[in-house]
């Protein structure tokens, strides 16, 4: 029985684990890849780089967790048992305790990220609300809203008093803006809900970053998009927000209209009107933003 908790025990069954669960996640990385990608060739060989590369972090992470639990284990049944077991005792809770801190302070983003990606983001109902500039924001079980809709003109003008738009109409998205005016429109419509009392608690205005943006595109279509693949011809404009396709967490325009800018300010993500590469088509594309365009406007997310 005391072979149970000897080295060689505790390695190996730290390092089935780990192999076990990494499989695991290489399987449902595999998946991902093929259904966000659909296998486009510009894109798979940066998928799969970036899936070995998150492979290797859950590995690693795994393999420390996978060690700390084993350690534990063998630690409460010396216990239980009331049994004096050489080298088995505090200094394994210690050494489980070490490692289960490692894993938080070196990857616990990986973690957090990797459980993010395995909860399928869902719309929680009947806690969405629209907020006071008219923008319908949706809940999400990320803990986040996002707007339904990309800002219109007459939303940032309500707010900012200008209208920087090239081409001009109230329902059409706001567009030629900085990542500057984008921030300060979030931080405006801040302090306007929370003067009139209608935002939640410890909720701010921000722009979206990557992460919740690969969440939220879930299953936006290409087809029927204010793009001209979308549309099946060339356009010379914005279209109305809303024009575009809804995906299955009712959220519009997010395969085109205009990109949207990043909470960085440095990149915008998706596509616009004018879009006509295939590679930027892609929902998960992400094009450097360097300053005003016709082609980028933004979406706001309700963030703690």
């Amino acid at each position: 029985m005391n072979n149970i908790y000897s080295k060689r025990f505790t390695i190996m069954t730290a390092i089935v684990v780990c192999c076990i669960s990494t499989v695991a996640f290489v399987i449902y990385e595999l998946s991902e890849l093929i259904r966000l990608t659909n296998l486009d060739e510009p894109l798979i060989g940066v998928a799969f780089f970036f899936a070995a590369w998150y492979a290797i972090q859950f590995a690693a992470v795994s393999l420390l967790i996978s060690w700390s639990v084993v350690l534990l284990l063998q630690g409460s049944i010396a216990f239980l048992k009331k049994k004096e077991i050489a080298g088995v005792g505090k200094a394994h809770y210690l050494v489980a305790l070490l490692l289960i801190a490692s894993v938080s302070l070196l990857y616990g983003s990986t973690v957090a990220d990797f459980i993010k990606t395995v909860v399928p983001v869902k719309v929680i109902e009947n806690e969405g609300f629209t907020n006071s500039m008219g923008m319908e924001m949706v809940k999400l079980n990320a803990d986040y809203y996002v707007s339904r809709y990309e800002t219109t003109q007459e939303q940032f003008e309500k707010l900012m008093g200008c209208n920087p738009s090239h081409f001009v109409g109230p329902a059409l998205p706001v567009e030629s803006v900085t990542s500057a005016q984008a921030r300060t429109f979030c931080e405006k419509a801040t302090e306007l809900d929370r003067q009139k009392g209608k935002l939640p608690k410890g909720y701010s205005y921000a722009l979206p970053t990557f992460d919740q943006w690969q969440q939220y595109v879930a299953d936006a279509a290409l087809d029927g998009s204010v793009t001209p693949a979308g549309s099946k011809q060339y356009l010379n404009s914005t279209r109305p927000v809303g024009s575009g396709t809804v995906n299955r967490l009712g959220l519009y325009d997010l395969r085109g209209n205009v990109a949207e800018i990043s909470h960085d300010g440095q990149i915008s993500f998706g596509a616009s009107w004018n879009t006509a590469r295939k590679d930027f088509l892609h929902p998960l594309n992400q094009n450097n933003f360097s300053g005003d365009n016709s082609e980028t406007g933004f979406r706001c997310v309700l963030v703690k």
